[in-house]
This record gives C-alpha cells, sequence and structure tokens, in this order.
C-alpha cells in the first residue's frame, strides 16, 4: 500500500498575508472600537439597502471582513449619497466603503489602495441609432447620480452636456427607459444588476473606451490609522475571499477586453489549438466516449462561452509531444500547468487557478519520509515531462530521478519496490 506525505516543495499554495498591526494601530482600535460607515442605500450591488431592510453589498462585505479581522464594530448610517457626502465632508463619519479616489475629495479623505474595478457603461435605449461614444452625447441629455463621480467627470469633459441629476442608479435607468434623458452612464455591474431586478427591457448597454474605475476605502482624513489598519487588511485577504464576496453579488463578473483584444478574437479565436494531458484525472483526461473532461476542461469550456471561442484540444499526443510542440509554437494554450522558469521561456503564464502542494508517495510500510533528501539517490521516480521532474533536478544538482511514462507506472514501481518514493502534486502527478 503506498501512503503520501507532504513534500517540502510546494507548487503555489494560497495562504493569508500576516496582518502586522503596529502598537499605534492596535491602540486605536481599543480606543476607537466602534466606526461609522456611510451607507449608501440604492448602489446595488455594492451597496443597498434590501427588501428586509438590511443593508448589504460587495463593497459593505468587504469593509465587515476587514473589521472582522481586526475587532472593530460597524455602525452604518444610511442616507441618501449626496447627505453623506455632506456628513463625510464635515467629519462626521468615519469610513465609506466604496469610493473613487478624487482630488476634491482628498481635502477630507485619504484612502486605500483600490480593491475593486469597475468598466464604466452607457447605457441607452434599444432604438437608439446614435454612437455610443461619450462624444455622441455631448450635447445630448445624460442621466447621472447626484454628487457621484460621474457628474464630474462629464462636467468637466462636456460642459455643454445637458445633466439630469437623479438620486440613485434606479432612477436614471428609467429617466432613459422613459424617454426623460438620452442616456445614463454608470458601472457594468450595477446597470446589469438593475435592469434584471426591475425587469426594464427596452434599455442596452455598452462598454465605454474609458479607464476602470478603482473603489477604495475612504476614510476622513483625521483618521490616518484606520485607513492604514484598512490597508493592511485588505492586503491580508485571500483571492478566495475576494471571490466569494463578489461572487456572492454578482452573476457573472464584468468582462472588460480592448478593442485590440477583441479584434484579436475575431481573427484567431475560432481555431485555438490546446494542449491537454488525456491522462490526469480529475484535472484534464479522456473519458470512456473519449471526450475532454475534468476540472481543467470545466474551465476550457466557460472560457469558450464566454469569450465565443473555440479552443479544442488536438488530439494523439503524449505529454511530451504537447510541450514540444508548445515548444515549437504549435500549440497555442495549455489549460493545466505550472509555471516554472524553464517553461515561461516560451510560454506566458495567467494567474494561477487553482492551487496545489506537491507531495512525496511512499510504501506505507518504511519509516516516515520528510523529504527528497530522506531517500536514497536513484530510488525516487518521477514523470517525464511533469513538473516535479523540473523542480527536482533544479533544486538537488547531481542526483538521479528515474522517469516513467505515466501515474500508473510511478505507483507500480513504488508498490512492487522497484522504487522507493513518487514525487507528485497531489491528488495526482502534475502536468
Amino acid at each position: 500500500m503506498i501512503t503520501a506525505a507532504l513534500c517540502a516543495v510546494v507548487v503555489s499554495v494560497s495562504a493569508e498575508s500576516a496582518l502586522e498591526l503596529t502598537e499605534q494601530e492596535r491602540a486605536w482600535i481599543r480606543l476607537n472600537p466602534e466606526i461609522t460607515v456611510a451607507a449608501t442605500p440604492d448602489w446595488p450591488p455594492f451597496e443597498f439597502v434590501d427588501k428586509g431592510g438590511q443593508y448589504r453589498g460587495v463593497t459593505i462585505d468587504f469593509l465587515r471582513a476587514l473589521a472582522d479581522r481586526v475587532g472593530l464594530k460597524l455602525k452604518p448610517v444610511v442616507a441618501p449619497w449626496d447627505e453623506l457626502l455632506d456628513q463625510l465632508r464635515a467629519g462626521e463619519l468615519d469610513v465609506c466603503p466604496g469610493l473613487v479616489d478624487m482630488e476634491q475629495l482628498r481635502a477630507f479623505m485619504l484612502f486605500t489602495h483600490p480593491f475593486i474595478t469597475l468598466p464604466q457603461t452607457i447605457v441607452v435605449r434599444k432604438d437608439w441609432a446614435g454612437g455610443f461614444a461619450l462624444d455622441d452625447f455631448a450635447t445630448g441629455r445624460v442621466a447621472v447620480e447626484r454628487a457621484y463621480y460621474t457628474e464630474d467627470f462629464l462636467t468637466s469633459r462636456f460642459p455643454d452636456m445637458d445633466l439630469h441629476l437623479v438620486q440613485s442608479a434606479r432612477d436614471a435607468l428609467f429617466a432613459v427607459s422613459n424617454g426623460v434623458a438620452d442616456a445614463y452612464a454608470g458601472t457594468h455591474p450595477t446597470v446589469d444588476y438593475l435592469i434584471r431586478e426591475n425587469l426594464i427591457a427596452n434599455l442596452r448597454m455598452r462598454t465605454l473606451d474609458l479607464p476602470d474605475l478603482g473603489l477604495s476605502m475612504g476614510v476622513r482624513s483625521g483618521l490616518p490609522e484606520l485607513r492604514d489598519i484598512l490597508e493592511k487588511s485588505l492586503a491580508a485577504m485571500t483571492e478566495r475571499d475576494r471571490r466569494g464576496i463578489l461572487e456572492k453579488y454578482l452573476k457573472q463578473l464584468p468582462l472588460h477586453l480592448t478593442p485590440s483584444e477583441k479584434n484579436w478574437l475575431v481573427e484567431h479565436g475560432k481555431q485555438i489549438r490546446l494542449g491537454i494531458d488525456a491522462d490526469w484525472p480529475p484535472f484534464e483526461f479522456r473519458d470512456a466516449t473519449g471526450s475532454y473532461v475534468g476540472l481543467g476542461a470545466d474551465y476550457v469550456s466557460a472560457i469558450n462561452a464566454r469569450l465565443d471561442i473555440n479552443m479544442a484540444p488536438v488530439s494523439g499526443l503524449t505529454w511530451s509531444e504537447v510541450m514540444d510542440r508548445a515548444r515549437s509554437g504549435e500549440i497555442d494554450v495549455i489549460p493545466c500547468l505550472v509555471d516554472t522558469p524553464e517553461r515561461s521561456r516560451f510560454l506566458s503564464f495567467t494567474e494561477p487557478y487553482i492551487d496545489l502542494p506537491m507531495v512525496i508517495l511512499t510504501r506505507d510500510d518504511v519509516p516516515f519520509v520528510h523529504g527528497v533528501e530522506d531517500v536514497a539517490d536513484g530510488r525516487v521516480v518521477v514523470i517525464e515531462g511533469y513538473v516535479a521532474q523540473e523542480l527536482l533536478v533544479r533544486d538537488f544538482p547531481g542526483r538521479i530521478f528515474p522517469s516513467v511514462p505515466s501515474t500508473e507506472a510511478a505507483l507500480l514501481a513504488v508498490s512492487e519496490g522497484r522504487a522507493d518514493a513518487f514525487v507528485a502534486i497531489w491528488p495526482r502527478a502534475a502536468s
């Protein structure tokens, strides 16, 4: 029988960053256990009061997570945004959970780094016959929320634009729907949420060719310790925590492609050659019918649907042949691959989408093995072309690591005593 132990090498293991507060910051928390929050009631899905009277949303959930981590309690103050802004300006509120860092706010606010970026969107009626750039509305009537970032931006850039100021994004959308305004300039997630929530059938939206808006935690200027505490707590959040909050409210996270990226997909998106490992369950493999399945296959399917492209596996290749064709430019994408310096010489990598530890597998009748250094030279097997082989050769120069063609061959070698250990990524050997 074979057992597995964690090896000394770990590949892309997710972990929270340590939160190290100064004694001054800890003392500030002890003296100020509760902070007041500017609670916007009508900006879904970021901040809103739901039908049950609960204040919720993406940005307040971020703030709650940060506050819980350092032991702060929150006291939301719910009011229209223009009233909240006056209270922030007067120093009567401590923090605003989702704010664009603007020059005119810095006189009375401090900002963390942006923790969400949002594409900007223009909304028109479906019978609109004009263009979709802001220049096309330079002399038209555009609905915007009073005292929001968009009001300042449009006033400065388009002095002849007729701004129809409203209290909320919902009011703005109905103004466009009812013909009171020609368009609404807002953020994609809010528009998508409200159109679905309010069943507004006669509107359509287009993403504007403008920089995405970054949302920061805004803290009143007299509280630099609080800003620093929130900044450190933001930096310590894991990507899993972030995605958990976002996916709780956003049906599909916004996707903002540049014009050149869109053109590339039109020209190349229907013939993207995929290099796969046909025998690496549960991540990717061919099932009994020959279909490409597994975790990686599900990601490929989702991306194909989202981008309207066709990434299709090249059939009949061994893993070594996949890597050889990737080197020669005959494979375009490999969906399940560990980033290493050697591979980065001929491939570009996305951010990791799954994190797995490296393990060392032995028979259960041998003493506990802490790592490769506890196993005799030549007695640790690896799979030819897999990342374990590359890392072990790099980290243990001069040692011999016999290679085998498959996971089954490696497990059989250990089970039969022809090898003492097998290094792999859990739960199966890594591509």
